[in-house]
């Protein structure tokens, strides 16, 4: 599924995809499923009070990516930050 991730559905250019840690990536793609499997409309959930509660521990690819800072992705921070997940779904869904 990470390397199947549809950047440009999700508006991420492909220079922010990969920087985006492959959790992330994946968990976008299966809130959608589960969204479309259970029959909620995305236009339905947009400008909602619908919460985005995501759990996050492992940060291997931060660790991995941070390796080397001369080749560092532009946009590493916000690509591995497990605080951002949640909110890289709700702003996607709204």
């Amino acid at each position: 599924m990470v390397q199947l991730f549809d950047a440009s559905f999700f508006n991420i250019k492909p220079v922010e995809a990969h920087s985006i840690d492959p959790p992330h990536r994946i968990l976008l793609g299966v809130v959608y499923e589960s969204l479309e499997s259970a029959g909620q409309s995305i236009e339905a959930l947009a400008k909602s009070q619908t919460g985005v509660y995501v759990g996050v521990m492992c940060d291997d690819f931060m660790q991995h990516v941070r390796r080397d800072i001369d080749i560092m992705p532009v946009y590493v921070a916000t690509g591995t930050a497990r605080s951002l997940i949640s909110n890289r779904i709700s702003y996607f869904f709204d």
